[in-house]
């Protein structure tokens, strides 16, 4: 009789075990899903969505401490490529390298702090534009400044990666600003650490990187607006190659405008809704 009851034992204990190997495989197995990698082989290049950034114009696209790319024009492109139901391989590069991809249809997208604009010139297709990037001053909170006249025959920064040579004349000749100093520095950080130390008085960049700086430390800066210099409008730059995409992309920014993505995305990165 004992033996019979270790005998009994014995089966429903590996009945037990099996049932428990059973009920995991098919767990993972209803889980594989969503576990498809990007070397996936049965990807298409229908499933993809190329897109050139430029990594090193921050807020736009750049590495954070972990060395992961971030930026406006990083969130807009993942938005646009969820939207699409595709997923987005992003490609480094420089504006000037980005629009050549786009002639040559080796990127489907160029998302880079692209003036829709500079697109048009080269000849290139571009979206809608989606946000209206002007002129500001960057000054320091302590100065207790309301208006850019403060800044008549004082030393004022332009950064050369923001400021066109066209935009220089301008400020140059504007009657607000008579008798500043001009200073050109080759990067915002330079310009940062100059008036921070008080070397200058003020830095003129575009809305988005004043905005983005502005919003790192509002307790101890300001921005001023000012009436020299065009905005630039930016855009996405769409390759001709792919004829229906165009339209997809205007669809799909449309959309953004309208749910407020593109609204919540400025604010997060420039302090104020500066889309369109």
């Amino acid at each position: 009789m004992a033996k019979v009851k270790e005998y009994l034992l014995k089966q429903w204990s590996m009945n037990v075990t099996r049932l428990l190997i059973l009920c995991l495989v098919s767990f993972f197995c209803a889980g594989c899903g969503s576990w498809q990698t990007p070397l996936e082989t049965s990807k298409t290049d229908k499933d993809v969505i190329n897109v050139g950034i430029d990594n090193s114009y921050p807020p736009m696209g750049f590495r954070d401490n972990n060395n992961q790319l971030i930026g406006f024009d990083v969130d807009l492109a993942k938005c646009i490529a969820e939207k699409l139901h595709r997923e987005v391989v992003f490609h480094p590069m420089d504006v000037q390298t980005g629009l050549k991809s786009l002639q040559s249809g080796k990127i489907d997208l160029f998302c880079g702090n692209l003036s829709v604009d500079a697109a048009k010139k080269a000849g290139v297709m571009a979206s809608k534009p989606y946000l209206k990037n002007s002129p500001v001053v960057l000054v320091l909170k302590d100065r207790n400044w309301h208006d850019i006249i403060a800044l008549r025959g004082k030393k004022v920064a332009l950064v050369a990666s923001a400021v066109s040579s066209e935009l220089e004349k301008e400020l140059q000749n504007d009657e607000q600003l008579k008798g500043v100093q001009f200073k050109i520095y080759p990067s915002m950080k330079e310009a940062m650490e100059s008036l921070q130390k008080k070397q200058i008085s003020g830095i003129i960049c575009s809305a988005t990187m004043g905005g983005y700086y502005f919003h790192q430390d509002e307790k101890q800066l300001s921005l001023l607006a000012i009436a020299a210099g065009k905005p630039a409008y930016l855009g996405v730059g769409i390759s001709a190659k792919d004829s229906a995409l165009s339209g997809q992309v205007e669809k799909v920014l449309s959309d953004l405008r309208t749910d407020g993505t593109i609204s919540n995305l400025s604010r997060k990165y420039f302090a104020k809704d500066i889309s369109i």
